[in-house]
């Protein structure tokens, strides 16, 4: 099964790095996504080729620092896009593939600020979570080292550098420097990721996430990156955005088509 994670490592093999400092990641997970549900739930499907409902990326609200990444929501009179008070359903994509640290805890704090603003403004909206968690105890840091250092010692970087990245040459460590991670970093990361609120099936207006789905990959930027499937982590990545498919599916259509036909 081709899940999220798989095009966001197909973007990285092309772009060559993975750069924290982008979004474009986000916007290919909630493509790959909203293509996998309307294939998979004919609910939403019709609604979408009925106009009964929209979907739009990168969605400003009130009461968050930072853009909601997907939204499916009612189509109004006179529609002027996507408002909160007309949700269906909302999905936040957070990453944690290079440096771990004070970063997990931040993402999770979002992911946190996310839900419990759901909750307030929008409870019976459906509420999904994506974080990507990079296993390497070792990167380098594209963006801000890499690039900074070859503007200071005048080397091409498109030419020189960009082809061997994420291509297997190990020499690129000493020339540009290892930032390093804990041997336990994306463990730690997955189990704080885990300790967010995920409701119960049925129970529609807990706080928390109706799907969190986690996919814990390989990237540091030097060796090829890929989807850790065969994990430490016990995640199966198929089976649970299998199982995300088919319980967004379910609950979309119990919350909004059980009183149609």
């Amino acid at each position: 099964m081709i899940t999220p994670a798989d095009r966001v490592i197909d973007r990285i093999q092309q772009d060559k790095y993975h750069d924290h400092r982008s979004a474009r990641h986000s916007d290919i997970i909630c493509n790959h996504f909203i293509l996998d549900l309307l294939q998979k739930c004919p609910s939403l499907a019709d609604d979408i080729e009925n106009s009964r409902v929209k979907y739009q990326l990168n969605v400003e609200v009130s009461g968050l620092t930072h853009k909601v990444d997907l939204m499916i929501y009612e189509v109004g009179g006179g529609d002027n896009g996507p408002t909160l008070d007309r949700a269906r359903l909302c999905m936040e994509n957070k990453s944690v593939i290079t440096a771990h640290g004070k970063n997990r805890r931040n993402r999770q704090s979002d992911l946190s600020d996310f839900a419990n603003l759901l909750k307030a403004k929008q409870p019976e909206a459906i509420v999904l979570g994506h974080v990507l968690v990079g296993t390497g105890i070792q990167y380098v840091n594209i963006p801000d080292s890499v690039k900074r250092k070859c503007q200071i010692l005048g080397i091409d970087f498109d030419h020189d550098v960009l082809p061997r990245l994420s291509s297997g040459d190990q020499q690129l460590w000493s020339e540009f420097g290892a930032k390093p991670n804990s041997e336990d970093a994306a463990f730690k990361t997955i189990e704080m990721m885990k300790s967010l609120p995920v409701k119960e099936k049925g129970f529609t207006h807990e706080l928390g996430f109706d799907y969190l789905l986690i996919e814990p990959v390989f990237v540091d930027n030097i060796n090829p990156p890929r989807v850790e499937r065969e994990n430490m982590f016990g995640i199966n990545i198929d089976s649970q955005y299998q199982e995300m498919l088919v319980r967004t599916c379910r609950t979309y259509t119990s919350r909004w088509h059980t009183l149609v036909g």
